[in-house]
Order: structure tokens, then C-alpha cells, then sequence
């Protein structure tokens, strides 16, 4: 059964506050990427939602039946991705502390149903690495 991958790049107009001044929030125009992977038709799956905060996963451990879907939400300020250690998915591939531009910004959701049974590590491109030091997550998928 295929799975169909949908991806979505929007301009978005994110406000920061200016770190120089310290008052109000500076509009900084961002190019952010969302993607998603579309649901699944197995009668058991469920969709669970996690969030993306500025240095966290959160929950860290998010456990799910074969064919559920997790949504990642982006709430922090700071830019993200979700990318599986071993190369099942990828929020976004381009995604790095050089070209943040790529990064899922505050709002986008990243969306990917899980097929198969297994541990499935990840981290933050910009804010962890594989091994899991930094931000790092792993989905328990039963």
C-alpha cells in the first residue's frame, strides 16, 4: 500500500522580538516547509500529536499502533525539522543551521504515518544530531 507524500512551502511573515532593542516584535519574512504524510486506512489507526518547542520534543517518547499517524506541531520560535535517524522521513531535508529558511516555522505541522512496527529515533537538524545528543526524540510503534 502506498503511502502519498504531500509537501507544502509557504512564505510566512514570523514576528521576533528585536534582540538589540528588546521591545516589541520586528516582522522578519521566512520561507518555511511543511510536509505531510497523508492518513492511513487501517481501521485501528490513531492520530497522536506531539509538539515542537525551542529546544524540545515534546513528548520525547510517543508511542503508536502500526498505521497511526503522528502530527508534529511547530510552537516555538525557533526553526526545526523532524528527521528520523534512519531515513524514514524527513520534515525537511534542506533544513540546517545555515539555511534555517528551510526549517518548519511556528505553525507548520509536520504529519507521518507509521507502517511498520519498531523504534523509530529522531532529531532537530538544526538543534541535534543522530546519535542523540541535543534534541532528539523516538517514536515506539506497536
Amino acid at each position: 500500500m502506498g503511502v502519498a507524500l504531500l509537501a507544502l512551502v509557504a512564505l510566512e511573515a514570523c514576528a521576533e522580538k528585536d534582540p538589540q532593542s528588546g521591545s516589541g516584535p520586528t516582522p522578519t519574512p521566512k520561507r518555511t516547509a511543511s510536509r505531510s504524510t497523508e492518513g492511513s486506512d487501517r481501521p485501528n489507526s490513531t492520530r497522536v500529536s506531539a509538539e515542537i518547542i525551542d529546544t524540545d520534543f515534546e513528548p520525547v517518547t510517543v508511542e503508536v499502533e502500526v498505521g497511526s499517524s503522528v502530527d508534529w506541531k511547530q510552537v516555538g520560535d525557533q526553526p526545526h525539522s523532524v528527521t528520523a535517524v534512519d531515513g524514514s522521513f524527513d520534515s525537511s531535508p534542506d533544513c540546517g543551521p545555515l539555511d534555517s529558511d528551510m526549517c518548519l516555522g511556528r505553525g507548520d505541522v509536520f504529519t507521518h504515518v507509521f507502517e511498520t512496527a519498531g523504534e523509530f529515533a529522531y532529531y532537530c537538524r538544526v538543534h541535534g544530531l543522530p546519535d542523540g545528543t541535543g534534541m532528539f526524540g523516538t517514536v515506539i510503534v506497536r
